[in-house]
């Protein structure tokens, strides 16, 4: 997809949850014909559908620098 960093992951949040929840994973009501595809998307899952519908820049700009801290200090002598 692109994404080098977990930066860009990041900025691209909302385009990534599009992508798992609307076009690799679906939840459906079971329908009364054969093809699955035409069955129609279940009320619950357009709800998860949104979930990042109010997220934006602004709330990743408060995350501030990610940095790994190391948990201990080595004594290298």
């Amino acid at each position: 997809m692109g994404l080098d960093d977990v930066y860009d992951t990041l900025r691209n949040i909302k385009c990534l949850w599009a992508y798992c929840t609307e076009e690799w994973l679906r939840m459906v009501r079971p329908g009364q014909m054969k093809n699955r595809t035409r069955w129609l998307t279940h009320p619950t899952w357009e709800k998860i559908q949104r979930a990042f519908d109010r997220y934006g820049d602004r709330e990743l700009d408060h995350l501030g620098p990610l940095v790994r801290e190391p948990r201990r200090v080595i004594n290298k002598e």
